[in-house]
């Protein structure tokens, strides 16, 4: 047995099998093992068959095991086999598509070519039209948690019986297709309702109907500590949610433990915050219920808009995850922790969702310790362009005099709020107003360094009204900004305008989920074929006013764009 991290284990590594020989090995805990040998193997698990998938010219399984002593046996006999404990690898959420519908949908053939070979779990909604794949997805040996909100209220008195007829009226429980529920969401402090809901815990976990079910709950607190949120009664520990971890943790249930991080500006910075919001809050986890690790889902922050963590365009988001998912990997206070998912697929972009299934394989499959973004030329820094918000004003922009007068760097409170950058910040407030004129095109431009020929990059930007958001009134259009690559082939199919309203929960600058502001997503795909090149922002068609072709007024004269979020980084690849 060889520890490779945090998350994996290695039972056994390069082993032959003969025909009908087999290995013993301990699962040292209730979980997910692992298992892989050559091309063209099969393996059994007790003498039950395991379903093996062919991936990177290997064929591998995963199994949900109980604590103790398993036996791999090779009916054909098996080359190099491996075999490792993993975390539970979770997938949230299977039928919801991105809020920027261009990017999807994720769908089972879009699940099936990016992430399944690296998960273990899917979470669902445990509706009709998942039934199917739920079905083959569990015959593969695979588990299927259903995912619903919190039926009860966590500041309210509640009786037992009540909360347990709530709780379990759901197909995750009642459904023998289904593994549990996951429920959303809960926090530490003083609430009424968790004497209540700790023993409906105990009911149901003493419920034979209920075997083999887990109930996740989702819980959105740095610390387990009973101040975490403010205001407590310190004279009634009925009310403690500490009370409640601990019951929940002594049924054997696991908890899912949110961390939704920010961008910093510096990597420096960025590894700080990782230190303090993940590894001393779960110190202070460990303090307080010192098992805590192993019952627990570290639950990633997927957000790339609607909620938005990607707040920095000079920073990649990829290469944040990467930091977070190595220090988890890596920090003694996460050793044995019992899993890892994201929340969730409908705020996150095509790049999200595969990287994430690459940074399961690289930590939570293959144990690695090192940062997989070192082999995809990933940094933490975008260097391309600079000033990509606005926050230095046009500095670092190519603002031709002649049409100075149409362009003006603004700001607006609560702007970055409508746009999604979460959690409530002020960058992204700033951004570059071109007014449209009927003369020539408000063409800005910067160029693009540090590009390397023949490797995908993409652009980002975000557009609105400047007129809408200081009249308090928006309109669905596409607002006719366009962006232009020198340097570079476009990739068409890759690219893309997506017209779309601020999250229906935001209220900001005289906004909310009926008064919309509506919002263009840009994202430009384009393959480097230079070591430089040159990004425009352009109010007419064709761009560039050197461009006799097509050049026009692309929107009404006169009409306020505002421009911010221009980001140039790496596109990462299939």
């Amino acid at each position: 047995m060889r520890r490779l991290n945090n998350l994996v284990t290695e039972l056994a590594a390069g082993q032959q099998l003969a025909s009908g020989e087999g290995i013993r090995l301990q699962n040292p805990r209730k979980g997910w093992v692992y298992l892989a040998c050559a091309d063209g193997g099969a393996a059994t698990i007790d003498g039950a068959d395991v379903y093996m998938r062919t991936y990177a010219g290997r064929d591998e399984a995963m199994a949900y095991l109980p604590e103790g002593e398993f036996v791999v046996g090779a009916p054909s006999g098996v080359e190099d086999l491996v075999v490792r404990t993993v975390p539970e690898l979770m997938y949230c959420k299977y039928g919801y598509d991105p809020y920027i519908p261009e990017y999807g949908p994720y769908d089972q053939p879009y699940l099936e070519a990016h992430v399944l070979p690296h998960v273990n779990t899917i979470i669902g909604a445990g509706g009709d039209a998942e039934r199917p794949f739920a079905e083959q997805w569990t015959s593969r040996g695979g588990r299927w948690i259903v995912e619903r909100s919190l039926p009860t209220d966590r500041d309210e008195e509640h009786d037992v019986d009540d909360v347990v007829r709530t709780w379990t009226d759901t197909p995750g429980l009642t459904d023998p297709l289904y593994d549990g529920i996951f429920i959303d969401e809960f926090f530490c402090g003083d609430h009424a309702g968790y004497p209540a809901f700790a023993e409906a815990l105990r009911r149901i976990a003493a419920d034979k109907r209920f075997d083999g079910k887990d109930i996740y709950p989702y819980v959105g607190s740095h610390f387990p500590d009973r101040d975490d949120w403010g205001a407590y009664d310190p004279d009634d520990d009925s009310r403690s949610s500490l009370h409640l971890w601990r019951t929940l943790l002594d049924l054997g249930y696991p908890m899912a433990w949110e961390r939704y991080m920010q961008e910093r500006h510096t990597e420096e910075i960025a590894r700080e915050h990782i230190g303090w919001k993940v590894g001393e809050c779960m110190r202070a986890w460990r303090r307080a219920l010192p098992e805590a690790p192993r019952h627990m889902v570290q639950v990633m922050g997927y957000m790339d808009f609607g909620f938005q963590l990607d707040i920095h365009p000079e920073a990649d988001m990829r290469a944040f995850r990467d930091m977070q998912f190595h220090y988890i990997a890596n920090d003694d206070a996460f050793d044995g922790l019992r899993g890892v998912t994201g929340w969730t697929s409908g705020y996150a972009d095509d790049e999200t969702i595969r990287w994430t299934a690459k940074l399961y394989r690289h930590y939570g499959i293959e144990g690695n310790t090192e940062p997989l973004s070192d082999q995809y030329g990933f940094s933490y820094r975008n260097d391309h362009i600079a000033n990509g918000d606005f926050t230095h004003h046009w500095e670092g922009w190519d603002v031709p005099f002649d049409i100075e007068r149409n362009c003006a760097v603004k700001t607006h409170d609560g702007h970055s709020i409508l746009q999604g950058r979460w959690n409530h910040t002020s960058c992204g407030n700033a951004f570059l107003v071109l007014t449209r004129s009927a003369d020539r095109p408000n063409a800005v431009s910067q160029p693009m360094r540090k590009l390397v020929p023949g490797r995908l990059y993409s652009v980002k930007a975000i557009v609105g009204s400047y007129d809408a958001l200081l009249a308090g009134q928006s309109e669905e259009i596409r607002h006719g900004v366009n962006i232009e690559i020198e340097g570079g082939d476009v990739v068409p199919e890759k690219t893309f305008v997506s017209v779309r309203p601020n999250h229906p929960t935001t209220e900001a600058a005289g906004f909310d989920g009926e008064n919309r502001y509506w919002l263009n997503y840009h994202r430009t795909v384009f393959r480097a074929t230079a070591s430089t090149g040159k990004l425009t922002i352009s109010d007419w068609a064709g761009g560039r006013p050197d461009d006799p072709v097509g050049v026009r007024p692309d929107g009404p004269v006169g009409a306020r764009n505002a421009v911010n979020f221009v980001q140039v980084q790496e596109y990462l690849e299939e």
